[in-house]
C-alpha cells in the first residue's frame, strides 16, 4: 500500500476520532452527519484468548546493574540472584615497595555498592553477602544471559557483613579480607611498568609507575558477589559510571620507617568493564512447575488456574493470540477502524507489598510463529515490524515504542493502538501473537493478570 492509500484511510479515523470520542458500548451504532452523507460508528469487543511463554535467552549485561539476591514468591518460585563483575584499576599510578624489606600494611579495604533497585515483601529484614574471586576471565564486549555462570574460587574474601533497613541510594560497604587485600597489593606491585621521564639533555628527572593491567588481571580477573541463602529479598546495584568501587588504604613499612599518611588505591566498574548477572528459578511448588522448557508455552488450563504472569527476570510473559481480530476484519469488505483500544487486567494476591513492584510499563512485540521474536529490527531500527507503536509513529513522527503504564484506577494496563491495528488489517503488518514485555527486559518486577481480561474495544465503519 502506498502513501495515499494510507492516507485515505488514516484522515477518516482522525475525523470520526475527534467527532466521536465515545467509549461506552451503549454508544453502538450512534450516527453522525457529515454533509449529506450519514456515518454509522459501529462498535465491537474482542476477547483475546492468552497464554504463557517462557524466554530463557534474557541478557543481563548490558542494563549497568547487576542484582544480588535470593527471593522466595508463592506464584513464581524461588530464585537465586548471583553477580559477577571485573573491576578496572582506576589509579593512573601506583608506588611499588622499594624491596622486598618493605611490605604492605592494610588500614582498610571494601566495595561500595550503591542501591538503585529492591525486591522484598520486607525492607527491615537482614541482608548478607559473600564475596569470591572469578575463577575464570570475564571477556569484554559480548552478550551474557541470565542462564550464564561463571566459575569462582571457594575462597570468602570478604568479612562477615550483615545490612538491615535498605532503602534506594544506600551505599552499602563490605569490607574485604586483609589476606585477600594484600595480596592484591602484592600483585599489583609485580605488575608495575616503570617509565622514565627525561630533560633536554637526555637526563632522568622522575620515575613514573604505572600498572599492566593485562599482568594484573591474571590473577585478579574480578568478583563473584554471593547473597546468603538467609535472605529474602533481591537487591541491585549501580554498575554504571563508576559509582562502584573496591578500594584499599594502606601503608609501605620496613623495620626502619613507615609511611605516616595511607595511600588509596582504587578499582571501579563501569560499562568498560564485563559484568552480568545469573538468576536460577525453582518453581516445583507454584503452578509454574509444569513449565517445559523445550515447549516454552504454558496454557493456562494446565496451571489450574486462568491467569497469566509477568516477570521478565524468570523469563515469564503473556502471549495474546491476535487471530480474533484477524478473524473479525476478514469477514467485513472496506471496513475502517476508527480507534482500536488494547487491555489487560490485574489480579495479584501481593499488589499490597510495597517492594514487591509491578512492571511500570509493558510493550508487545510482534510473534509469527517459528522460535523467535524478530530483534533484528531492535538492532538495526527498522521496528515497525517488531513491536507495536505510537500512533504517531505510523504518520512518520520519530520512532517511538507504544508503552501502556499501570492504571490504578483501572487495574490494569490499556492504551490505542489504531494506527497498528490498520497497518495488520491492510496486511502490512503481520502479527499473529503479540509477546508482552516490559521495558526493564531483566527486572524481578512482576504482575498476574486475569487470563480472561485480554480485550480489544473497536469502533469502526463500513463505506456504503
Amino acid at each position: 500500500m502506498n502513501l495515499l492509500d494510507r492516507l485515505w484511510r488514516i484522515i477518516p479515523v482522525l475525523l470520526i476520532g475527534i467527532l466521536v470520542g465515545c467509549e461506552e458500548s451503549n454508544e453502538i451504532g450512534d450516527v453522525l452527519t457529515l454533509g449529506e452523507n450519514n456515518i454509522e460508528v459501529l462498535y465491537k469487543e474482542i476477547s483475546l484468548p492468552a497464554s504463557n511463554v517462557f524466554i530463557d535467552s534474557i541478557r543481563t549485561d548490558n542494563d549497568g546493574r547487576i542484582l544480588v539476591g535470593n527471593y522466595n514468591d508463592p506464584d513464581f518460585g524461588h530464585t537465586v540472584a548471583t553477580a559477577y563483575s571485573q573491576f578496572g584499576f582506576f589509579n593512573t599510578s601506583f608506588q611499588p615497595r622499594k624491596d622486598s624489606n618493605h611490605e604492605f600494611i592494610i588500614d582498610s579495604a571494601f566495595v561500595d555498592l550503591i542501591v538503585t533497585y529492591y525486591h522484598s515483601n520486607d525492607s527491615l529484614q537482614s541482608h548478607s553477602f559473600e564475596f569470591h574471586t572469578l575463577a575464570d576471565t570475564l571477556i569484554n564486549n559480548v552478550y551474557f544471559l541470565s542462564s550464564f555462570k561463571t566459575p569462582y574460587n571457594s575462597e570468602i574474601v570478604s568479612s562477615t557483613n550483615s545490612f538491615t533497613n535498605v532503602s534506594l541510594n544506600d551505599t552499602l560497604r563490605v569490607n574485604l579480607t586483609n589476606a585477600f587485600s594484600n595480596q592484591l597489593l602484592e600483585h599489583l606491585d609485580e605488575s608495575v611498568v616503570s617509565r622514565y621521564l627525561f630533560d633536554d639533555s637526555d637526563n632522568v628527572t622522575d620515575t613514573i609507575f604505572n600498572i599492566n593491567p593485562d599482568a594484573l588481571k591474571n590473577y585478579f580477573k574480578g568478583l563473584a558477589i554471593v547473597a546468603s541463602p538467609s535472605n529474602n529479598s533481591i537487591i541491585g546495584f549501580n554498575l554504571s559510571n563508576n559509582t562502584s568501587n573496591l578500594g584499599i588504604y594502606f601503608k609501605i613499612k620496613n623495620e626502619t620507617e613507615s609511611q605516616e599518611v595511607s595511600s588509596l588505591i582504587e578499582f571501579t566498574t563501569s560499562s568498560t568493564y564485563a559484568n552480568y548477572y545469573n538468576l536460577e528459578v525453582d518453581r516445583s511448588t507454584t503452578a509454574l512447575n509444569i513449565l517445559n522448557k523445550d515447549e516454552r508455552l504454558i496454557d493456562p488450563v494446565l496451571t489450574g488456574n486462568s491467569i497469566l504472569y509477568l516477570q521478565p527476570g524468570t523469563g515469564m510473559h503473556p502471549i495474546i493470540d491476535f487471530k480474533p481480530y484477524l478473524d473479525f476484519v476478514g469477514t467485513l469488505d472496506n471496513i475502517i477502524i476508527n480507534r482500536a483500544d488494547i487491555s489487560l487486567s490485574v489480579t495479584d494476591t501481593n499488589s499490597s507489598f510495597k517492594y514487591l513492584d509491578k512492571p511500570t510499563d509493558i510493550r508487545f512485540f510482534l510473534y509469527s510463529g517459528g522460535r523467535n521474536i524478530n530483534v533484528t529490527g531492535l538492532l538495526n531500527n527498522s521496528i515497525d515490524n517488531t513491536l507495536i507503536l505510537n500512533n504517531n509513529t505510523y504518520l512518520g513522527a520519530q520512532p517511538t515504542h507504544f508503552r501502556p503504564v499501570f492504571n490504578e484506577t483501572d487495574n490494569g494496563y490499556s492504551g490505542d493502538i489504531t494506527l497498528f491495528s490498520q497497518f495488520v488489517e491492510s496486511g502490512n503488518i503481520i502479527a499473529d501473537s503479540l509477546i508482552v514485555i516490559p521495558t526493564d527486559v531483566s527486572s524481578m518486577n512482576r504482575v498476574i493478570f486475569d487470563g480472561n481480561s485480554v480485550k480489544m474495544k473497536i469502533y469502526y465503519t463500513i463505506p456504503k
